[in-house]
């Protein structure tokens, strides 16, 4: 699969050297940009898996993009590369969902090993984020199903069993999910059983 790349740097040489240097491993650089703002714009239209930034751009700096992507939500892979190894800045990247800080002058294996580190981590925490995501919407599932039926029982004087052998029942024969005929029950007044 190839790694589809925004490369953000002002100095065109280090641009070129990097972008080239991506070329020949495999990565597909889409865009490239000389300053912040250009950088924004093209994260956005383009949803690139990974963004290179550099520290001091015009318009806006690196952490400044990082930021305005951290809260529009943006899902690839955020990467400083930079010359300066500043505590502040790293402390600043940090906070901003920055997956890794690279340090210029860029030395092709090095760079390249730890780019495809970073890339890997960011997926598998990806993956993690959606595992979690995911149970935690099947908890507030159930919890739903559990206050339906709850009513159900209270309402017509149902045992446990009964009320959810009920609902089972109900949506399957209705051919709408256990979730959806809860919410059905929970905001209705009464459900004519």
């Amino acid at each position: 699969m190839n790694r589809r790349v925004v490369i953000a740097e002002d100095e065109t040489l280090t641009r070129l050297d990097i972008k080239e240097m991506l070329l020949e491993n495999g990565y597909d650089v889409i865009a490239e940009a000389s300053d912040g703002l250009e950088t924004v714009k093209l994260c956005q239209e383009l949803k690139p898996d990974i963004v290179l930034l550099d520290i001091r751009m015009p318009l806006l700096n690196g952490l400044q993009v990082a930021k305005i992507l951290k809260n529009e939500n943006f899902e690839g892979c955020v990467v400083i590369v930079t010359a300066y190894n500043i505590k502040e800045y790293i402390d600043i990247a940090t906070k901003n969902n920055i997956m890794g800080y690279l340090i210029k002058p860029v030395d092709e294996p090095i760079f390249l090993s730890n780019l495809d580190m970073i890339y890997s981590t960011y997926l598998k925490m990806c993956e993690l984020k959606k595992e979690a995501d995911t149970a935690k919407m099947k908890l507030e599932e159930r919890k739903q199903v559990e206050k339906a039926k709850g009513k159900m029982m209270k309402q017509y004087g149902m045992s446990e069993n009964e009320a959810y052998q009920k609902m089972r029942r109900l949506s399957m024969e209705k051919r709408i999910t256990m979730l959806e005929l809860s919410n059905i029950i929970l905001t209705s007044g009464e459900l004519e059983i």
